[in-house]
Formats: structure tokens, sequence, C-alpha cells
């Protein structure tokens, strides 16, 4: 699904700085649910929020240009209703070559009429369905009852859709209330055979404190499970890139543990540069995890380059360079991935020799 066009646009903007080739959105603030472990939770929910629309979101797609990878984040990204809409002009105008998009799978109607529209799309979706915990449990750590059984129905109603281009995965959370069934939670998961498993850790901003609290050496077993079973499924990716892509995000996990063995600095990071935040209402950040507001775009003419190109935008990125910053966020670990040869080198070597057994 990569163009000569898209390799020719992608090689160019390589070598640009301030042109971002992945882009996380937070679609909403808006979100159903409470969860423990949110890290978004004093922005979720307030009232009359100036969200973008997709008038404006013609407009910034206009300008971004060609994007490698794309995230749909939230609040709960199926509370808009013009998701599909939203996708659609990001895959027409950016074509990313891999859309992802978590939710909490409520919205299973709302879900599958979008899945549904995915194979008119020239992009790879994955969709990835939080499941933190077994039932009841499940229910508890969201703030919503009878969650896990609607969630585990839209995983059913999913997987019966063949859209070649469409991958359905499931999103955990390893934290203090979830780590004594975390083993349990992972073999109910993998016999449900999804596309993927993704273990994703706990952020220090989260709405329950008690619940960073947690064993290291569960939540790095319960990673490296999630890992295994993952590596093992790279032999059913269709082609060299889509393999790329998952020894990508096999290699950032791998070093998010070094990250949090030893706090200490990895790879450079290249927020605020090849990759960037937009939230709802137009704000740019480098990453989720400072709070450097770059600018909003609506100030910039809706063209994103322009502020990753101003001076304070390159201020942050010099800043972030500088300081050797660095965080367990493996969003951005798999981009700076991408702009390091040596972890080049070793990713391909993982796509390309991808045994069906354990690493």
């Amino acid at each position: 699904m990569t163009s000569v066009t898209d390799l020719t646009k992608l090689g160019r903007k390589y070598f640009v700085n301030g042109e971002p080739l992945a882009l996380i959105y937070f679609v909403t603030k808006s979100c159903n649910c409470s969860c423990a472990h949110c890290f978004y939770w004093e922005s979720l929910n307030k009232p009359r929020p100036k969200e973008l629309t997709l008038e404006e979101l013609d407009k910034i797609t206009t300008h971004l240009g060609k994007l490698l990878y794309l995230r749909l984040s939230g609040g709960e990204p199926f509370v808009r209703k013009d998701l599909f809409e939203i996708v659609s002009l990001f895959a027409k105008k950016c074509r990313p070559s891999y859309i992802g998009i978590p939710t909490n799978g409520y919205f299973t109607e709302r879900t599958i009429s979008f899945a549904e529209k995915v194979s008119s799309l020239k992009t790879r979706v994955e969709i990835g369905i939080s499941i933190d915990d077994l039932g009841e449990g499940h229910d508890k750590i969201r703030g919503f009852k009878n969650l896990f059984d609607t969630a585990i129905h839209t995983f059913h109603e999913l997987k019966k859709l063949k859209a070649p281009n469409l991958k359905i995965g499931f999103i955990a959370t390893a934290m203090k209330s979830n780590q004594s069934r975390l083993f349990e939670l992972f073999n109910y998961l993998k016999n449900l055979e999804p596309d993927s498993i993704a273990c994703n850790m706990i952020r220090d901003d989260t709405l329950v404190k008690e619940e960073k609290e947690i064993d290291r050496e569960i939540s790095r077993r319960f990673s490296d499970m999630c890992d295994d079973y993952n590596h093992r499924n790279l032999r059913k990716r269709p082609d060299f890139f889509e393999k790329m892509r998952q020894a990508k995000t096999l290699e950032a996990h791998h070093i998010r543990e070094k990250v949090m063995e030893t706090n200490e600095f990895q790879i450079p990071c290249v927020a605020g540069n090849k990759i960037a935040v937009m939230y709802a209402e137009g704000e740019i950040h480098p990453c989720e995890t400072l709070g450097y507001e770059i600018g909003n775009i609506r100030d910039y003419e809706y063209d994103i380059n322009k502020i990753l190109q101003s001076e304070r935008a390159k201020s942050i990125r010099e800043k972030i360079v500088k300081e050797h910053c660095f965080c367990a966020h493996e969003c951005f670990t798999s981009a700076s991935i991408t702009f390091s040869k040596k972890q080049l080198v070793k990713v391909a070597a993982k796509a390309l020799l991808a045994p069906a057994g354990n690493r």
C-alpha cells in the first residue's frame, strides 16, 4: 500500500526538520468511562469543548503531507460519529501506511459500521480493544458496568469482517489492581486469536495514583508474553513493510524495558520533529509526557509544519536532544527507531528472520 510516489515523499520528509512522519491525534475530550489508569483524566468531559471540525481537519490534512503512522486517541474515539470521515481525510490526503485506533469497545454498532467501510481505504487500520482484566475486574478498572462483556462482543463482531487491510487486536495496561491476574488475562485473550496483544505501561499522571505501584517483574513477564505472541504472528504479515512495522514495535518494547529497568537514556528522541501530538482543540505538543505546548494549529493557518518550524518548536527540540530526554512511551520510541540506523538494522533483521517460535 506504499507507492513509489509515497516513498519519494517519505524520502524528502525524512531529511527535513519539523515535518512529522507520525502523528498522534486526540480526536475528542469526551469519554464514557472513568478509568483508574487514565493519564488524560484532567482534560476529559469538559463543558463545550471547541474540538477540531471536519472542515478544519480538511485544511490540516492538506498541509500535513505524507505520513507513515497515524494514531487516533482520546477520550473514546468512537464517541465521534464522524470518525470514519476523519480517517478518510487522513487516508486520502496523508496516505499513512498504518492507522491505529484504541477503543474501550462500548460502541459496538458504531465500531462495526466504521470497520465495514475500512476496505475502501488504501491504508492499514488496526482497532485495538482495551481489556485490562477479566469480567467485573475490568468493569471496575474502567468505571463502567458490563463493559467487559460488551467489549468482547465487539471483538467477536469485528472478527467476522474480512477486510484485508483491517486488523483487530487487544490492548492491556499493567497496573496494581490487575497484576495478580495478568497471566490469566493473557491466556484468555490469546485463545480469542486476535491479530495482536499489546501491553501498555501505566503512566505517571494516572487518575488513581496507587495503580502505579506494580511489581516490575510481573509487568515485564506479561510484556514478554505479549511480544512473543506478536512475534510469532510476524510470518502472517502480508508484506515486508508490515513485518517491519511490527518488528519495530517489538524493538520499541525492548528499549522501553531497558528504560524502566535502568531509568537511563537509550535512544535519541525525535519528538516535536518527526512525531508530534495534536490535541482535540488544536493544541500541538512534541509529545504526551512533556508539558510543552508549541502552539495551536488554528493560529498557524492549520499548517502543522509551520508550527514545528517555529522558533519555539526549534527551542523545544534542542532542549529534548541536549538533555537526552527519555521515557517509556513506545510510540515515541518507535518513531525514534526509524531515525536510528543502528536500530533499523536490528528491526530489519527481526522482520526478515521472524521465526515461528519464541525469540
